[in-house]
């Protein structure tokens, strides 16, 4: 396992004990070339799957929001939450979620809709998970996913979105377990794709 260091926008929280492994179920090809990058976020940690090797860099915000980058050779893995600003997370959603957009206008955003002018496909699997995909200027794939669930107050809205950008073969492979094990640990309903 992979401890990152992120910079902390207050001061820095105790970091719990992490274990030295970290179960996870892969295809045996990728678990020899995986490793858990561990995220201490105070009282808890999320582990992002990723290939070994690569560097980290993350933030951490007074809010709990968070963004990481683990970049190597041809390889760039991105995950980012909103934390408690439910504000953020509305204008964030909005870029992905045409049902949110109305609700954000109200509240000011006047962000553009990206994916509508980018070459992606992307698919809305339920009423809160976004995942799409697209080929990168050099010839490099890119997969991602959104996934936000509003809630009755500010502290139970979330948003969380993921990519990785590598060569074809690697995103194929890397994308399912890299984000399956993302929304194992932010408890994201399976549901059904639409």
């Amino acid at each position: 396992m992979v401890l990152i260091h992120p910079v902390y926008a207050s001061t820095p929280p105790q970091i719990p004990h992490l274990p030295r492994t970290v179960a996870v179920v892969l295809p045996p090809s990728l678990a020899k070339t995986c490793a858990a990058y561990a995220l201490p976020l105070g009282r808890s940690s999320y582990y992002i799957l990723a290939p070994r090797g690569l560097q980290s860099h993350a933030e951490v915000g007074m809010d709990g929001s968070y963004g990481v980058s683990l970049r190597g050779r041809n390889i760039e893995v991105d995950f980012d939450s909103t934390g408690a600003c439910a504000g953020c997370a509305l204008y964030a959603a909005a870029v992905y979620f045409p049902s949110v957009r109305s609700e954000a206008r109200k509240y000011g955003w006047r962000g553009t809709v990206l994916l509508e002018r980018l070459p992606v496909r992307a698919v809305a699997w339920n009423a809160y998970l976004m995942l799409w995909g697209g080929v990168e200027r050099d010839g490099r794939r890119a997969a991602g996913f959104a996934y936000y669930q509003p809630g009755s107050s500010h502290h139970e809205v979330v948003f969380v979105e993921g990519a990785v950008v590598a060569p074809a073969r690697q995103v194929q492979q890397l994308a399912p377990w890299l984000f399956a094990n993302a929304f194992s640990q932010w408890h994201v309903p399976a549901g059904r794709a639409r």
